[in-house]
């Protein structure tokens, strides 16, 4: 589930980070027959190219009058680009590569459910499979650039994201196996957005969608 949050709703999360939150780039491509964008995807095929490294580390690089430390503004100005820490930002990263297939369903309340196998993929191996979508006739269709600071809160995965530079959003993630309640954890991710930030309503649509609707 993801929402729109502002600097004063960044400072009540802080709250909940620690020395273990990470800053990461991602960058996704993602395929489909044919290459032939899909208006609503079920059924996604990625590669993601991600580098991670210490989000408190990453603010003591800054040497462009940028104001070091985890505060909202800083935040906010790091995931829509606005930071001279860009310059930093292939230093003390470390970097791997994964393959997600996923099946993905979003209800009408904006509740995003999905089935999910990933695994990292070595340089030879990213070569290999892409040789073989190219073999198979699936082509790139959509490409994604998501910068977030990762942390957890309670046992959910939070995430504050921009991607292609439009946010910030927080997006939380609940994972269970097949045999969990289902709506104990949406309702358990329902009351993080409620209880902490006073938001009920999330954005329902998907980045795609998301990165179309800002060009215009």
């Amino acid at each position: 589930m993801k929402a729109l949050v502002d600097e004063d709703q960044i400072n009540k999360l802080i709250t909940y980070m620690d020395d273990k939150t990470t800053f990461l780039i991602k960058s996704d491509n993602y395929f489909s027959f044919n290459g032939i964008e899909p208006k609503t995807p079920k059924d996604i095929i990625r590669i993601r190219k991600e580098k991670e490294t210490n989000a408190f580390d990453m603010l003591k690089l800054d040497d462009h009058g940028f104001n070091s430390g985890i505060n909202a503004k800083n935040i906010r100005n790091i995931l829509l680009g606005y930071s001279g820490l860009a310059s930093h930002w292939d230093i003390n990263y470390n970097s791997k590569t994964l393959l997600t297939v996923k099946k993905k369903n979003t209800d009408k309340f904006g509740v995003e459910r999905n089935e999910e196998t990933e695994g990292e993929l070595s340089e030879p191996a990213t070569d290999a499979f892409l040789k073989s979508l190219e073999i198979a006739n699936f082509k790139q269709y959509f490409i994604k650039s998501k910068r977030s600071f990762s942390f957890y809160i309670d046992n959910m995965h939070a995430e504050l994201v921009s991607v292609n530079d439009i946010g910030p959003y927080l997006e939380v993630e609940y994972i269970v196996d097949k045999n969990s309640d289902i709506n104990k954890a949406i309702n358990s991710v329902k009351g993080l957005f409620s209880n902490i930030l006073g938001i009920t309503e999330f954005d329902k649509r998907d980045w795609p969608t998301i990165i179309e609707q800002n060009k215009k």
